[in-house]
């Protein structure tokens, strides 16, 4: 079965609205337009390194997901630019040699495209998916023909299916697909959470007695701290609610991200008086910045937060401390002990949860082993498994998988037929 992936996303790309909030509304997409492409690889990687789907991938010119899809010498087809005609050109010609074809897109950009390439081919003959892992699409598109048109939706969170639903404000059975006369069992909108690259943690720092004894400090860390709701505030109050406690051994807490909240957080954390024990460090890559830490913080309330900001700890071999958000609580629903959940907007609790997570050993060492049960489940290849089985029975309900398998069979029975005539005609 051959898999169509479009991700359109590029540096160009600018989908917040002309306001006040522009900067921060731009790190929030920044961010989402990363992650999807990230999936999109993933997907690429995955059917390419096996399985019975066929990938080629859409990309923007000059984009990230361009360059990686290169470098990891995936087939791809790029547009932008003088090369946009000819691309297209291709991609019709390419789809034109398939009799059953599933285009996934990635993120709202690509859903035109996607849309476009159905129309071109005969009807019943597509499946068209979207896909938002992180960010809902804008208002504009949630009433367009290209979202309405898909046959199913993969939604990264309860939040974004919401939009979703609530955006058409109608039924399922008043959402059918008139572009591809396919009709799929399951509502249209299903929730996937998103995965992060797993593989490349190793183990962070274990906290022991010996440690405290020696004087080392206790290192906590957190990730996106300067992006719109990423609680960093809130861990500035909360350090400045245990800075004069005399029973803790040294701490500080390393802040990792870029955005525009930098002076915020700084100031505050001046005004408070623990500044020196606060390191705003930018982007730094996380799987060698968490080998020296000894605890994850994950104190946002955002619904559309990356996933490393939740799973890097568990990732890193770290136990977790993390607000009682909607979107923190769905991702823990299967794993209550992966994470030590406080009260959001809560900096006494986010305090005592600290205090807690440096004196009290069990506490510790049960957030890890919790975090560690759905470590494998949080991969890029525990995600591609779950769409490929949902491809599955997707085409399986559409009977083109059989249809594959006994055209494959019938083509090997024909070309050993060729070869056994050639045999014949040699020996005569």
């Amino acid at each position: 079965m051959h898999v169509l992936l479009i991700a359109l996303q590029g540096p160009e790309t600018v989908r917040s609205p002309d306001t006040d909030n522009a900067p921060e509304h731009d790190a929030v997409f920044a961010q989402a337009a990363r992650v999807e492409g990230e999936h999109i690889l993933a997907l690429a990687c995955a059917m390419r390194d096996g399985g019975q789907y066929t990938p080629l991938l859409v990309c923007r010119r000059h984009a990230p997901v361009g360059v990686a899809a290169k470098a990891l010498g995936l087939p791809f087809l790029s547009l932008g630019g003088v090369a946009t005609l000819s691309g297209l050109l291709r991609l019709w010609l390419w789809q034109r040699r398939h009799e059953r074809l599933v285009v996934q897109t990635v993120g709202v950009e690509a859903m035109d495209l996607g849309l476009r390439i159905m129309r071109q081919r005969p009807a019943g003959t597509t499946l068209l998916i979207h896909a938002f892992p992180i960010v809902p699409p804008m208002e504009s598109a949630l009433q367009g023909k290209a979202l309405r048109a898909a046959h199913k939706i993969l939604c990264g969170s309860a939040h974004v299916r919401k939009r979703i639903v609530e955006a058409w404000d109608c039924s399922h059975a008043q959402m059918g697909n008139k572009d591809g006369h396919l009709s799929l069992t399951g509502p249209k909108e299903l929730e996937l959470a998103p995965a992060m690259d797993v593989a490349s943690y190793s183990s962070g720092l274990s906290w022991t007695e010996t440690d405290a004894a020696s004087g080392r400090h206790f290192i906590f860390c957190m990730g996106n701290a300067l992006s719109p709701h990423s609680g960093a505030n809130l861990a500035v109050r909360a350090m400045a609610a245990i800075r004069q406690r005399e029973d803790l051994p040294p701490w500080e807490v390393r802040a990792y991200g870029s955005g525009p909240r930098f002076g915020e957080v700084l100031h505050e954390a001046q005004t408070l008086g623990v500044a020196s024990r606060l390191c705003l460090l930018g982007e730094q890559p996380l799987p060698q910045a968490l080998q020296g830490a000894h605890a994850w913080l994950a104190p946002g309330s955002s619904l559309e937060e990356a996933p490393e900001s939740l799973w890097a700890g568990v990732a890193a071999g770290l136990p977790v401390l993390c607000s009682d958000s909607p979107l923190h609580l769905q991702r823990l629903a299967n794993a209550p002990d992966a994470g030590g959940i406080f009260a959001a907007d809560d900096p006494q609790s986010l305090a005592q949860a600290m205090i807690r997570l440096m004196l009290d050993t069990q506490f510790r060492n049960r957030l890890v082993a919790g975090g560690q049960n759905i470590r494998p489940y949080l991969g890029y290849d525990a995600f591609a498994e779950c769409v490929f089985n949902m491809y599955a029975d997707w085409c399986g309900q559409l009977g083109w998988l059989a249809t594959a398998v006994n055209r494959t069979v019938k083509d090997e029975s024909i070309t050993d037929k060729k070869k056994i005539g050639t045999a014949r005609d040699s020996g005569n």
